[in-house]
């Protein structure tokens, strides 16, 4: 489709340059035919008429290229960006969806291993049922049936509000000296830590609670190696009017295109963006990965159409 829209531009500049020739041609005709003879086609008012048009053609293909250019600018993002998320789709869906298959294959002929096999299919289930409501959400954003609905709330409060519900314990939690807050939740046979200083962000909440629990299960998901415990690390903070939440913890690590892919990275990425903040990519100890979701104290922008 994006190539269509580029082939679309080229051809639509080609025909109006076309037109704008034929119409030079035209009228040098008329100059020569109706001049003077000392003005007739071999004197230099032809020519400087020729040149003249032919600046002048030159300029407008160029303006048309330029105005085609900026037309179709929208669009051609639009549909990157809906070729980025369906990618994005089709990568979270996929291995979910190769592995329901592969237990349920398990479960019909029945074993040892059949209990387990429907367990794990539950969870599985339980995942694409997130992964489908990224999408509709994410839908219902960029459709504009849900609007960016910021205001000022405790940044360090929801993030604790996103690990009691992911916990499959009571969370406990300690006050520091400093004010700040220690929460440490088990999930599973994993285990996550929160540090959080008091922080209030103009956000939008359902959205940021939405974020942070894709972050917070893409660490638990890749975060370890395997048959090893996660162990989690997620800090709030603010500084120079930014708000951050980093989830950080000590697996193998990510390369960069498995950083970049899938749904739950793309849409916590989309959600930072409409607010005018940022997610940041890198390292954590041993070495493990680190991501920061920023959010701007000063309020969000408008939201963004993608």
């Amino acid at each position: 489709m994006i190539r269509s829209l580029r082939r679309l531009r080229r051809l639509l500049t080609a025909w109006f340059t076309a037109v704008m020739l034929t119409a030079l041609a035209v009228l040098l005709v008329v100059v020569a035919g109706g001049a003077a003879p000392e003005y007739g086609p071999g004197s230099g008012l032809t020519g400087f008429v020729a040149v003249l048009g032919g600046l002048v053609v030159a300029m407008l293909g160029v303006a048309a290229w330029s105005l085609l250019g900026h037309l179709l600018a929208p669009v051609t993002r639009s549909l990157q960006a809906q070729e980025s998320f369906l990618g994005a789709a089709a990568h979270d869906l996929r291995t979910p969806l190769a592995t329901l298959a592969v237990l349920l294959d398990t479960v019909r002929h029945g074993g040892a291993e059949r209990e387990e096999a429907l367990d794990r299919a539950v969870r599985l289930a339980a995942r694409s049922g997130g992964i489908v409501d990224d999408l509709l959400l994410r839908a219902r954003l960029a459709a504009g049936t849900r609007a960016l609905e910021p205001q000022a709330a405790r940044l360090d409060q929801l993030v604790e509000g996103v690990l009691a519900d992911l916990a499959d314990t009571d969370p406990t939690v300690t006050e520091d000296p400093d004010g700040s807050t220690t929460v440490t939740v088990d999930v599973g046979r994993h285990r996550v830590t929160l540090i959080a200083a008091p922080t209030i962000a103009h956000l939008d909440a359902p959205l940021a609670e939405r974020a942070v629990t894709n972050l917070v299960r893409n660490a638990l998901r890749h975060g370890h190696l395997p048959d090893v415990p996660a162990a989690v690390q997620v800090t709030v903070a603010s500084a120079d009017d930014v708000a951050t939440v980093t989830v950080a913890d000590d697996g193998p690590g990510l390369r960069p295109p498995e950083l970049r892919a899938g749904l739950g990275l793309s849409l916590v990425r989309w959600v930072a963006r409409v607010h005018g903040g940022a997610l940041l990519l890198g390292t954590g100890p041993a070495p493990g990965t680190r991501i920061r979701l920023a959010f701007p104290l000063g309020g969000a922008r408008p939201a963004h159409r993608l």
